[in-house]
């Protein structure tokens, strides 16, 4: 079996392999308390490497074709960075408000920009692949100043929010793996060419997958008591990630086709864009500047957003059929 159909496989069971790695975490740390603690120093460096991985395939200079697409690039910017956080904020106020550090787990995994998974939605949906590189790396770079910011309006009231040590760890776990990123795929682009960058892309994304587990593990490993003492701080989360994912998808599509009226090659990424967040960002994000408990209000986003995201693939695909006959009846 090839890396392709590896790292493909990987990527569908993700949900599967994210609860294997809490269900090792909990009884890791269940079994093995100090164990469990000694792990937190791995959070950092998995961190940055899970970063890392992520930013070798982005293309900057796709930040200067951006000008192609002026309005849809604001609007992706406005779902995706104010509108998609704003729909998170009801359910996790309501569910795990008494856990703030899993409702600022939470907000995270809707105040980050989307990751590379809009691409591939983009793609296999037959939709404008290059706004949806566009939207990825724009948003990728104003999320860093942008989070922060977000946060403190969202979540300030409930967790402490200091904006120098959270723009510090940003500059740490996604500015220095986004420099080092670039410097990467610049020494394999000149050697190889791009199809150098296309044959590495699958272990990029799994190793990053990797990583991300091994965060999944930590966290629950270090709050298995906590856990076991509060079970509502692994369910209610999920709870309010189904919610959230059911709602954006939906609202998104009602806006970009019946609202601002967007061709389907338009509203595609767009749609992916709100409702499809870079978790790997928001995971490092949330247990090196929260703790691992917020990394559970991540994870579960991570059981939702995959398994949704196929869900609505299928209904827009059908939609995408239905409007082009009517087009063809018409004409």
């Amino acid at each position: 079996m090839n890396i392709q159909k590896i790292a493909k496989g990987f990527r569908s069971w993700l949900p599967f392999w994210t609860i294997v790695a809490l269900v090792l975490g909990f009884v890791y740390g269940l079994l093995l308390p100090q164990g469990a603690s000694i792990l937190k120093a791995l959070i950092m460096p998995s961190s940055f490497i899970l970063i890392y991985m992520m930013c070798i395939p982005l293309r900057i200079e796709d930040m200067v074709d951006s000008i192609k697409y002026p309005k849809e690039l604001l609007w992706g910017l406005l779902l995706s960075l104010v509108l998609a956080p704003l729909l998170m904020w009801p359910g996790a106020r309501l569910l795990v408000s008494n856990h703030p550090e899993v409702l600022a787990g939470l907000l995270l995994a809707g105040v980050v920009p989307p990751g590379g998974m809009i691409t591939f939605w983009t793609g296999i949906l037959d939709a404008d692949i290059s706004l949806a590189m566009i939207l990825q790396i724009v948003t990728f770079v104003v999320s860093i100043f942008w989070i922060p910011l977000s946060m403190q309006v969202l979540a300030g009231a409930y967790v402490p929010i200091r904006y120098l040590p959270m723009l510090k760890n940003l500059m740490i776990i996604i500015v220095g793996p986004l420099i080092l990123g670039v410097v990467t795929r610049k020494i394999i682009t000149s050697k190889k060419g791009e199809k150098g960058i296309i044959k590495g892309i699958p272990y990029f994304q799994l190793i990053s997958g990797i990583f991300a587990l091994l965060l999944v593990f930590i966290a629950t490993g270090v709050k298995a008591k906590q856990i076991m003492a509060h079970p509502g701080i692994i369910y209610l989360p999920a709870l309010a990630a189904l919610i959230y994912y059911l709602v954006t998808f939906w609202l998104a599509g009602i806006i970009n086709f019946k609202v601002l009226k967007f061709s389907y090659e338009k509203s595609i990424p767009l749609i992916f864009g709100t409702a499809t967040k870079n978790l790997s960002i928001a995971m490092a994000l949330a247990v090196t500047t929260f703790g691992p408990q917020a990394l559970l209000g991540v994870v579960a986003c991570s059981l939702f957003q995959m398994p949704l995201a196929s869900l609505f693939y299928k209904w827009y695909l059908k939609y995408k059929i239905e409007t082009s006959e009517e087009t063809v009846m018409e004409s």
